[in-house]
């Protein structure tokens, strides 16, 4: 906090004995540095002391404002995000890449959803012009049907962004290009042996270090062709952006990409979590982090839309539960894991998207029943028909969704209403 200093007291010049005048000297000078030793302890307070809520009131930066800034000391933002499905998260992302700002100064976005693959695609699209409506909706369908090295990928959220960023650079002479960094996989080129050998091989069990890899390789290139002065957006799901490992038993250790950026970029990275829904009893069941009190504290301080560091902070210090607490080798605190975190709208306002439009279709089906038995063979199962058309009928129907146990959450929630 900024220091404040207070001036001395302007004299007033009185009929009074010089020795009285020098004792009130005296007395306002020792009010003076008490008042000066009182503001400097609370100025230099350690912040983790404040409580969440005291903290919290004194933070005004908008989550976009926030993830913006910290570009002017980083040349790397690393994005936590919720669920792939959920678009609501993906407002914001667009509003921060959609800033002049971002636009000048760092013009790059990075992904875990989609195969190093298709980049090329990608970005031949993106600074393409002058496709009509329907143009832009195939070829983004086209793009994304290939995006992964599973038949499809459901998550309605990345074509959704790639459209909005095609129309954006039709509006401004520096492009937005996006580069997708997982495991190299091409599904035209596919046959059961090629899929076989692919699960099978070391590419997904290391598939976080690839991931690493791959960006470190695009950003790498795309910093020389762009004379150094661009940065990146990265946005990773879940532990993928940890910046340190984790455990998924207590035998079995996931190597996070969050974790490999970090300790190659060290201080020129910044991580940034989303806040959401974490794993704190097991894997299988999601639910409120700090058993609901952080969505209750920026609820009724009315900051749903925020963004802070938390180094040092009440919320730095809080227990990583994200992850299954269980786990003894996993002992973190928050600001362990991130530079800071940003909160963007209440859980009951954010909006899940499964499948897109257009996705699934009479012409694709062939293609994707070819890719189902593919996958099927691969685990040693024959193929099931009957499962394999109730999933194409999935893939029809764009289904727009909240969270699960919405009520289970808010009973959490709300019982912090009782005091904290």
């Amino acid at each position: 906090a900024e220091r404040k200093v207070i001036p001395n007291a302007a004299r007033k010049y009185t009929a009074e004995p010089l020795q009285t005048i020098k004792k009130k000297d005296i007395t306002m000078k020792k009010l003076i540095l008490l008042s000066f030793m009182i503001i400097t302890f609370f100025a230099c307070k350690n912040t983790s002391e404040i409580t969440h809520e005291e903290f919290l009131k004194n933070q005004n930066l908008s989550a976009k404002e926030y993830i913006l800034g910290l570009f002017e000391t980083h040349d790397i933002v690393l994005l936590c995000e919720r669920n792939h499905k959920e678009v609501t998260q993906y407002d914001l992302i667009y509003n921060v890449v959609s800033d002049p700002y971002f636009i000048k100064n760092v013009g790059a976005v990075y992904t875990e959803v989609g195969t190093i693959t298709i980049s090329n695609r990608v970005n031949e699209f993106l600074e393409s012009s002058g496709l009509d409506s329907m143009q832009i909706h195939r070829t983004v369908v086209d793009i994304y049907r290939d995006a992964e090295f599973d038949a499809l990928f459901a998550a309605g959220s990345f074509p959704a962004l790639l459209k909005k960023l095609y129309k954006l650079n039709q509006l401004n002479n520096e492009k937005v290009n996006l580069y997708p960094c997982d495991a190299a996989w091409d599904w035209n080129k596919c046959l059961t042996p090629e899929y076989m050998a692919f699960v099978d091989s070391t590419d997904l069990e290391v598939r976080d270090s690839l991931m690493a890899m791959n960006f470190i390789s695009q950003f790498e290139n795309i910093q020389k062709s762009r004379n150094g002065k661009k940065k990146a957006l990265i946005i990773m799901n879940s532990r993928h952006g940890y910046t340190k490992d984790t455990h998924h038993t207590d035998s079995v250790m996931r190597q996070n990409t969050g974790r490999y950026l970090k300790e190659k970029y060290e201080n020129k990275l910044a991580s940034v979590l989303i806040t959401g829904l974490g794993h704190p009893n097991s894997w299988n069941e999601y639910t409120v982090l700090q058993n609901g009190k952080w969505d209750y504290l920026f609820e009724s301080t009315n900051k749903t839309d925020i963004g802070f560091n938390i180094n040092q902070t009440s919320f730095g210090k809080d227990t990583f539960d994200m992850t299954p607490l269980g786990w003894k080798t996993d002992k973190f605190l928050y600001q362990d894991i991130f530079t800071g975190m940003v909160y963007y709208k209440k859980l009951d306002e954010r909006v899940l998207i499964t499948s897109y439009p257009g996705l699934m279709s009479k012409d694709f089906e062939p293609e994707f029943r070819r890719r189902w038995r593919i996958m099927d063979l691969s685990c040693g199962e024959e193929p099931d028909e009957d499962f394999i058309q109730e999933t194409i009928d999935f893939y029809y129907k764009v289904d727009t969704s909240r969270y699960g146990d919405i009520e289970k959450y808010r009973i959490k929630i709300e019982k912090w209403e009782n005091g904290l």
